[in-house]
Order: structure tokens, then C-alpha cells, then sequence
């Protein structure tokens, strides 16, 4: 019943995890609670609560989710009416009804301006409504991309939480750029809500996923290779995929995985993410300083170079920076250009105190 696939194995996030079921439990208890889950994009959100939400469906909770994007931005209310089935076809003469009220006032996909006060409200009647009747769960992924009057709705929603039998969930985009989402995770936090930040899998969980995937343990090569997803799930598991497209995984009881082969479909896999992600999007930043190091790996120094000279500049995450540095210093010396080297390094920022000092590395043989 839930719109987005489920992993194929799930691996660890086990603090995280608990946030949610957690608020599963607070709901089962007759209580209620809001989540907001964020991080990068493809690092999990979606599926960790989906993981969280299992065996809710037998339980006759109402249980609804809805997807924003770019294109919902523009449209009042969309998302929201999504979440909670507002359709003038429903079975359900509640959604129905609050449908034919939307409808009345020029709600739509043409509608100018914001929606009104009542609209809004016509959508908070029907949640209190449903929550009277059943304990409901409501998920909106995206959020980032959700048009003002739903980020209203879920805003009011989250603030009489105490008042109603809900659990009410949010993923979202880390940092998000628009002011109106920003302030509704900074409300959600003063008013003791779970924030939920997901970071990225360390190498045994990717180890485990990529175990799932192919059937077997990676090699020490593919190991290498599934690096350069950054711990990111939704990259890793394309990154393997176009691998396998690529002949890249031997059949039972054949050789290693040939590195030198496979390193630039890695490098190519993560150029076309990167160019598919906006520039100042953290995520734009992780993806470029992998691609750095998949094209240095694959022994394409001067183009780990280029790239990450033309993507130090608009970086904005200070420990990518930091790692795309340490890569266009070592790209650098590997193509024969010490000199160059010496003043890349004289360049970089500060190492963090959590993290060790960049050191010049020795030319690759």
C-alpha cells in the first residue's frame, strides 16, 4: 500500500528507527506525535518510514501519504488533499464532502493565488474528523516542495497535535532554501517535536546492502567502486545496477571485478546524478567530490582535476570542501603538476578539529 518501495534489505538506522516507532507507539496507545525526517536526497527518508510504519495497515488506522514535487509547489493544497484522498469520487462521504467544499470555492489545478483561510480550514475539519474516528497517520514526502496553504495545514496540524489521535510525519530535504519550510521545522522544534536527521550509511551497513543485492559479499575492488556512492542509498543502488548493466559483476566462480575497467562507469553514473541535482544543494556537493575521486581512482587525473577546480568555488558543505581539495591535490601530483599541488593545498581552508589534516600524497605510480 505504500508508494515507495521498500529496500532490499534494511540496515541499521536503528536510533532513528526508534524515533519513528516510537511515535507508531504513542499512536497505538491512544496518544499521538510529529516527525519530521530530513536529510540528502536518496539517503533514505522515504524508506525509513515505510520500515517504521510496517504491520500499521492491519491495525484499521487511517492511514494516508502524499508526494510533493515541483509542479505541486504551484497548486494549493494538492498535496495535502492527496494525503488525506479528498476526491469527489470517495466512498467516503467525509473526503467527499470536503471535496465538493474545495470545489465551491475554486480550488484547482488553475486556481490564482493562495488558498483561502476556509479552504484551509474545510482540510483541518476533515483531519480532526478522521482522527475522532480512528487513529490516522498522515506522511507528507517532500515537504520542500509542498505549496504554502499544505505546509499551513500541516503546520496547524503539528501545533494541535496534543489534541487529536495523529502521528504526523514530514521528510524533507536537509536545509531547505525556502524561508516558509524552514520555519515550520523550527516550530515543529520549539514546540518539542523529534527531528529525525539521517547522515550517511557507514561501510558495514553498505556492505550488508550491496550483500543483499547481489547475493554474495563484495570483493575488495567492488568495495572500492560502491565508495564512491558516499554511503548514499538510492546512489548505491544505481551505481550497482548500472555495474551489473555493465557486465561489471563475474558469475559464481569467476574472477575479481575488473577496477580499472569498472571505476568509470562509477565516474559516469555520478556525473549524470550531479548533473541532474541543482548546484548549491548539499547533495550536489557529496556527489561532485565523489565524482573527483571515482575519476582520480579510475586514473583520469586531469579531469578529477577540472572538476573539482570548477566545483570548489560554489561549494557550500565545508567538509566536502575540504575532501574536494585533498582530491584536486592529489589528482594534481598524480598528472606530474607538483607545483600546482603546493598551492592547492596552501589554499585549503582549516582542517576541522574532528577531522585529520589534509597531507600532500605521493605521486601514483
Amino acid at each position: 500500500m505504500w508508494p515507495v518501495d521498500s529496500p532490499p534489505r534494511w540496515v541499521d538506522r536503528s536510533q532513528e528507527l526508534a524515533t519513528l516507532r516510537a511515535g507508531v507507539e504513542a499512536l497505538r496507545q491512544g496518544g499521538s506525535a510529529a516527525v519530521w525526517v530530513e536529510g540528502e536526497p536518496g539517503i533514505g527518508k522515504s524508506s525509513l518510514v515505510v520500515e517504521a510504519l510496517a504491520g500499521t495497515s492491519d491495525l484499521g488506522w487511517d492511514i494516508g501519504w502524499g508526494i510533493a514535487d515541483q509542479l505541486t509547489e504551484r497548486m494549493p493544497l494538492s498535496v495535502m488533499q492527496d494525503c488525506l484522498q479528498v476526491r469527489p469520487s470517495s466512498p467516503d462521504p467525509r473526503r467527499a464532502h470536503a471535496a465538493r467544499l474545495l470545489r465551491s470555492q475554486r480550488l484547482g489545478l488553475f486556481a490564482d493565488g493562495d488558498a483561502s483561510v476556509s479552504s484551509v480550514e474545510v482540510l483541518m475539519a476533515l483531519a480532526d474528523e478522521l482522527c475522532a474516528a480512528a487513529p490516522t497517520v498522515m506522511v507528507i514526502d517532500d515537504l520542500q516542495w509542498a505549496d504554502d496553504a499544505s505546509l499551513l495545514v500541516w503546520h496547524k496540524l503539528a501545533a494541535s497535535i496534543d489534541q487529536l489521535r495523529l502521528l504526523l510525519i514530514a521528510t524533507c530535504r536537509s536545509d531547505p532554501h525556502r524561508p516558509q519550510v524552514q520555519q515550520v521545522r523550527a516550530s515543529l522544534a520549539r514546540r518539542g517535536g523529534a527531528v529525525v536527521a539521517l547522515g550517511p550509511l557507514p561501510e558495514t551497513d553498505v556492505a550488508a546492502l550491496v550483500t543483499a543485492m547481489l547475493g554474495t559479499p563484495p570483493e575488495d575492488t567492488l568495495r572500492q567502486l560502491t565508495a564512491q556512492a558516499a554511503g548514499n542509498p538510492l546512489y548505491l543502488r544505481e551505481l550497482v545496477d548500472a555495474l551489473a548493466r555493465e557486465r561489471a559483476q563475474p558469475s559464481p566462480g569467476a574472477g575479481v571485478w575488473p577496477a580499472q575497467e569498472q571505476l568509470p562507469v562509477a565516474a559516469d553514473l555520478l556525473r549524470r546524478e550531479r548533473d541532474e541535482t541543482p548546484s548549491g544543494d548539499k547533495a550536489w556537493d557529496g556527489l561532485t567530490s565523489s565524482l573527483a575521486r571515482a575519476l582520480l581512482a579510475a586514473g583520469s587525473y586531469d579531469e578529477a582535476a577540472r572538476q573539482a577546480s570548477v566545483a570548489l568555488p560554489v561549494m557550500a558543505d565545508p567538509v566536502r570542501q575540504a575532501e574536494t581539495y585533498s582530491v584536486l591535490a592529489r589528482a594534481q601530483v598524480s598528472a606530474g603538476r607538483s607545483d600546482e599541488a603546493i598551492t592547492t593545498m596552501r589554499q585549503a581552508p582549516s582542517p576541522s578539529p574532528r577531522r585529520p589534516g589534509m597531507r600532500l600524497p605521493p605521486p601514483t605510480p
